[in-house]
């Protein structure tokens, strides 16, 4: 089953030198995705990509902490697709 957000998910602030916020680039997902990999979140006209830095469990779901930013809203229950890992 792919996974699909546990929570909506509003666009993430760019991130500056004097205002860090790597560390809120967040999904809720329900299943994990390996570090290093790229996922697809939202449908065809919507879809965006982004790699996941970190998949960690928070019961009952996973917690991605993101590489790169989603810069569009997308509602829980939207399929995230893995996309895996892209050549250098």
């Amino acid at each position: 089953m792919p996974p699909t957000l546990v929570r909506d998910v509003q666009p993430f602030l760019e991130e500056t030198d004097t205002d860090p916020r790597h560390h809120m680039w967040i999904l809720t997902i329900t299943e994990p995705v390996p570090a290093g990999w790229w996922i697809s979140v939202g449908s065809e006209h919507q879809a965006e990509v982004a790699q996941v830095d970190a998949c960690d469990r928070a019961d009952p779901y996973y917690v991605c902490r993101l590489a790169t930013r989603i810069t569009q809203p997308h509602a829980a229950g939207e399929v995230v697709t893995v996309i895996g890992e892209l050549p250098d």
